[in-house]
């Protein structure tokens, strides 16, 4: 195997997740979702469709690697056999499996009938509450969206999986964290708030998102707990007791750099993208670089290709 060349890298976390894109298909169209969305305006399932045959293979694939597998999209629940990939996960020896999802097509039940297959946390895209504010960001009807986000919540509690709300903050939602964060802490759900990838001079960025969170733990009166970071997670993080948080992921330089067309090294964020294309795979390291496209063993031997620069950056930190 060719040895990677580390400058080319800059390592941002340890590996630990793989972003599984089972269609690049969404019925949403929020103006933030670009540079890394591929699916937008459309909503059809079978936009960049991994099969079911594609799935037996990834799960065989990543069996013993040890990392989290995030179901994602597009939006994952316009799959109808959305159970039966989770269940094929689950089998081929994997036991870490997550969702997200905008919750269009989800609810208490269907949520339910995911957990039975090994469905182990959920992350909900979540622009607001507030109807106007989420068909402003959505560029769509909410219909009952929202109802179902809190459904979804409450059965995810009942079940004890894990459960996160993602909220991109920009001009348009960004007086819609405070009842976020309340209804968050309140429900005992994870928030992660998401500075957007932007060029934009008057967009939200994360000292504003910073200051915002501090004036709403200060006017609740709510003290965060010390504890050693987690190391896969970045920017600031709110430890409330073991297991809640809250958390604001910046925007890092390299990205913007890559945004800009600039020279730069590749982010090794802890996560690798896999998703299909006519049969084959899509699959990279990092979100901005072109992501290759080939076979099961092309896929695979990318995969060990970036397990093994993950531990020569490492080492070459010591």
């Amino acid at each position: 195997m060719e040895e990677p060349k580390i400058n080319e890298f800059y390592c941002h976390m340890p590996l630990h997740e793989v972003r599984l894109s089972v269609t690049g298909g969404c019925n949403h169209d929020c103006f933030y979702c670009g540079p890394f969305s591929d699916g937008k305006h459309s909503d059809s399932k079978d936009f960049r469709k991994l099969t079911l045959n594609q799935i037996e293979e990834i799960g065989s694939l990543l069996d013993q690697k040890n990392l989290h597998i995030q179901i994602t999209g597009g939006e994952p629940s316009l799959r109808k056999d959305l159970e039966q990939i989770v269940e094929i996960l689950r089998k081929k020896g994997n036991s870490d499996i997550g969702l997200t999802t905008n919750c269009s097509y989800m609810s208490g039940d269907i949520l339910s009938n995911l957990v039975k297959r090994g469905l182990k946390d959920i992350h909900i895209h979540v622009p607001s509450f507030d109807r106007g504010v989420f068909e402003r960001t959505i560029r769509r009807e909410a219909r009952d969206t929202i109802d179902r986000m809190y459904d979804t919540t409450r059965r995810a509690k009942s079940l004890g999986i894990r459960v996160e709300f993602n909220m991109p903050i920009t001009k348009i939602n960004v007086d819609s964290l405070p009842e976020i964060m309340s209804f968050c802490y309140k429900n005992g759900v994870n928030c992660k708030l998401i500075e957007v990838v932007s060029l934009e001079h008057d967009r939200i960025n994360f000292l504003q998102i910073s200051d915002s969170m501090k004036r709403w733990l200060k006017e609740e009166g709510i003290n965060p707990v010390q504890r050693p970071k987690d190391p896969r997670w970045y920017g600031e993080v709110y430890d409330f007791k073991e297991g809640f948080f809250f958390r604001i992921a910046p925007t890092t330089p390299f990205l913007m750099d890559n945004l800009k067309g600039r020279k730069t090294q590749t982010v090794l964020d802890g996560r690798y993208w896999i998703g299909g294309a006519n049969e084959n795979y899509l699959f990279n390291a990092s979100y901005f670089p072109v992501p290759h496209i080939g076979n099961i063993d092309a896929l695979k031997a990318d995969l060990e290709k970036t397990i093994r620069t993950y531990q020569l950056t490492k080492d070459e930190k010591k």
